[in-house]
């Protein structure tokens, strides 16, 4: 199973934590303020979502 579920919806790409791993370093190196889309998932601007990705792989963490 991956860590961390990435949807792009266009405009904006919402990044899911499938596993507690992935949805802990999403919670820890997100913004707090960033916005929320259900319980474990973050809406990120495309600009954003490389560098976050790239974060979460050196972390050890897999992507979907």
């Amino acid at each position: 199973m991956f860590d961390i579920h990435v949807f792009n919806a266009g405009s904006v790409v919402i990044l899911t934590g499938k596993t507690s791993n992935g949805t802990c370093w999403l919670l820890e190196n997100l913004d707090a303020d960033a916005p929320r889309w259900g319980v474990n998932g973050w809406v990120v601007e495309p600009r954003f979502v490389g560098p976050i990705l790239d974060g979460a792989q050196a972390d050890g963490l897999s992507i979907d």
